[in-house]
This record gives C-alpha cells, structure tokens and sequence, in this order.
C-alpha cells in the first residue's frame, strides 16, 4: 500500500512541475524497496525502466 501511495504521490508531484518533491517521493520508494525486496537503487532504476 505504501508503495502505491508513494508512485500516485510522485506522479502528481511531477504533474504539478514540482519536481523537488517528485524527486523526494522517489527516493522514499527506493529506500522503502531496499528494506522489504533487498534490491540496490541502482537494480530498482533498472526495473523501472
């Protein structure tokens, strides 16, 4: 749930052209994959692609 929260989040965010905060959503969704999957920012970036 959170995470989905945070991807609507982002989204608007980077809608809104406020991209700071579309940037801070991002990072939150990282650091929160890290913890629950195990997965380096760096694999995360490239399955988001």
């Amino acid at each position: 749930r959170e995470l989905k929260r945070l991807e609507k989040e982002m989204l608007e965010y980077a809608r809104n052209l406020e991209f700071e905060k579309a940037a801070a959503a991002r990072d939150e969704l990282f650091r929160i994959r890290q913890q629950v999957f195990g997965i380096s920012g760096e694999q995360a970036n490239i399955d988001a692609s």
